[in-house]
């Protein structure tokens, strides 16, 4: 059940490319922090990065120590965020179906399984990923949000308070196109809209009230982790941001391995093609339900099999 654009790299089994259906760092854009996999019902406990090319300028891996973000949070909200999982995401099941080859029973049984709830999404029936987004660190027992901070807090006044925060570090003049498209955000926002229009409409518009099923199923709550922010909250998400981040410069050759329980990355701003290759290691168990609870904690040791390649020998043995 990985990402959209995650695909292999030529004659490897395990190595990835980033993503092949848009650019990560090197580019204009800033605002991209993220635990990987956070939209999938899997979160990787490392992930590795070997770079064949790195950019002109800039294009830095930032990684942002969430450990330390965590510990900067209000107390009133690290409660609420510890109390329940939050809905990522949706996958309809047609989908699935028709990327494994499953039959739509076969996957229903296996989401059940799996403690993966369905339901009817804009009238599609769907997998519900549900999350927890607090976990204590198998090694360190600190507590670390796992999320995607850029995309769940963009319409919570997240990226102006980021890029405030960030603005001194590009104040030279080899950023000058950067920083007018940062006071433009429109203009990046047109490939988006032209790629993805009703997905973007949903997302500027809240549409989050899902169909309910002609058989009376109950419709989807969407408890996003977003809507447990306040605007002060934002404001001190953003500083802590900049207060706990560092940036890993790319040499060609270079690999860079990332604790993903425990930092936060994103491909940096920067001119010229950035070219790096990805694996995502070792899955973490935890629960999925609706009704869990908002904080996990994984075993130092765990070797369990991520679910699509569960659902890959579904296939085979279909």
């Amino acid at each position: 059940m990985s990402e959209p654009g995650r695909d292999r790299a030529d004659g490897a089994r395990f190595v990835l490319h980033t993503n092949t259906q848009y650019k990560t760092g090197g580019g204009l854009d800033f605002m991209g922090f993220h635990s990987e996999n956070f939209y999938t019902p899997d979160v990787p406990r490392f992930i590795s990065f070997l770079c064949m090319k790195p950019s002109l300028f800039g294009g830095e891996t930032g990684l942002v120590d969430m450990t330390g973000v965590y510990s900067d949070l209000p107390t009133v909200l690290k409660t609420r965020l510890e109390k329940n999982t939050f809905l990522c995401n949706y996958l309809p099941l047609a989908d699935l179906q028709s990327r494994y080859g499953v039959d739509l029973a076969e996957i229903e049984e296996f989401c059940s399984l799996a403690d993966l709830p369905l339901s009817v999404v804009h009238g599609v029936r769907s997998v519900l990923v549900y999350k927890p987004c607090v976990f204590e660190h198998p090694i360190t027992s600190e507590k670390t949000l796992v999320t995607n901070i850029s995309v769940e807090l963009r319409n919570f006044g997240f990226k102006p308070r980021v890029l405030e925060a960030f603005r001194p570090d590009f104040s030279d003049l080899r950023w000058t196109i950067h920083r007018f498209v940062w006071r433009n955000p429109w203009i990046q926002e047109i490939p988006r809209v032209l790629r993805h229009p009703v997905a973007t409409w949903r997302e500027m518009y809240g549409a989050e009230a899902e169909d309910r099923a002609a058989n009376g199923e109950a419709r989807v709550r969407p408890r996003r982790i977003g809507f447990e922010f306040t605007e002060a909250d934002v404001q001190i998400l953003a500083r802590s941001v900049r207060r706990n981040f560092s940036s890993f410069t790319w040499r060609e050759n270079d690999v860079l391995v990332i604790d993903n329980l425990k930092m936060e990355h994103t491909g940096m701003p920067g001119f010229g093609k950035r070219e790096l290759r990805a694996m995502i290691c070792n899955p973490t168990s935890m629960t999925r339900s609706a009704e869990g609870a908002g904080l996990c904690s994984p075993p130092a040791n765990d070797f369990r099999e991520c679910l699509g390649e569960q659902l890959i020998r579904l296939k085979r043995k279909s």
